[in-house]
């Protein structure tokens, strides 16, 4: 109750979360978009805290957990971030912005005349921008294989970020 599921990709359950936590009588939305991830997220909302999903997941994937009771948000992304997900912090705190399309992202936050020269530079001979650096200053890509935790109940707005993975040797 009180949480809006955004998803966009095809995430697969990677293993089935323990049991240990009560079930609860939150039920997914149905929508003809969303038929295939409701079981899933059934099967993880009872057992397992969102800023855990990712542990739980494999596939391409970005998800937004929006718990209007708690105010909270939680953006989880997939392993290798497939849809480019961007994020402008404000300089007080007091907002973050996201979006999967850097030029809006750049316009909705009035950084489009804010070029990163360096990255403009490092693209043009490597053809490639390094992670997690944008072509705009003030403008990151999203952590991959992460979770981001958004607590907007008070004034400033509360970040917390966990990573579920990391490549290992």
């Amino acid at each position: 109750a009180g949480k809006t599921i955004f998803l966009k990709g095809a995430p697969r359950l990677y293993q089935e979360p323990a049991r240990h936590t009560p079930i609860t009588n939150e039920k997914v939305v149905e929508h003809a978009d969303n038929i295939r991830a409701a079981s899933l997220v059934q099967k993880l909302l009872p057992h397992v805290g969102i800023n855990s999903w990712g542990d739980y997941l494999t596939g391409n994937f970005l998800l937004v957990v929006v718990d209007k009771l708690s105010s909270q948000c939680h953006i989880i992304s997939d392993i290798g971030n497939s849809f480019h997900l961007y994020q402008y912090s404000s300089p007080d705190h007091r907002s973050l912005v996201f979006s999967t399309n850097i030029d809006e992202l750049a316009q909705a936050t009035g950084k489009d005349e804010a070029i990163d020269y360096v990255s403009i530079t490092e693209h043009l001979i490597q053809e490639s921008i390094t992670y997690p650096h944008t072509a705009y200053s003030d403008l990151y890509e999203f952590p991959y294989a992460s979770c981001l935790s958004c607590d907007y109940s008070g004034e400033m707005i509360e970040i917390s970020e966990r990573q579920y993975w990391l490549p290992t040797c």
